[in-house]
């Protein structure tokens, strides 16, 4: 009997232990899921910014500026082009980018993932 009680003892320490390595590894994919919230957050902050770059310095750019900055993003293909060595912004797509990077940042944060 004394056995028996022993080994349902080891049994339920062992139960036990399995929960807590469970929930260990419940909490490191949660930190990794918020990591990654983070990460997609300031990517897209990041991309704003260069979006307001262009916006407010586009009569700056020079073609070489032009073409790095249509290789950051197939979007910005459609943004900024390149006619005749002159750099052109369509101003209305721009704008758009713009408004659905908000839109995103928006949804991210009334979903608490920021």
């Amino acid at each position: 009997m004394e056995q028996r009680k022993d080994e349902l003892l080891v049994k339920m320490e062992q139960l036990e232990l399995e929960a807590l390595e469970k929930e260990a590894e419940l909490l490191k994919l949660e930190i990794e899921n918020e990591d990654q919230n983070l990460n997609n957050i300031v990517e897209l902050g990041i991309m704003k910014d260069f979006l307001l770059y262009i916006k407010k310095h586009r009569a700056m750019f020079s073609v070489n500026q032009a073409k790095e900055f249509r290789l950051m993003n197939d979007r910005l293909k459609t943004i900024v082009s390149i006619k005749n060595k002159r750099v052109k912004v369509d101003e209305e797509k721009l704008d758009e980018f713009i408004e659905e990077i908000d839109e995103r940042v928006k949804e991210k944060d009334e979903k608490g993932e920021i």
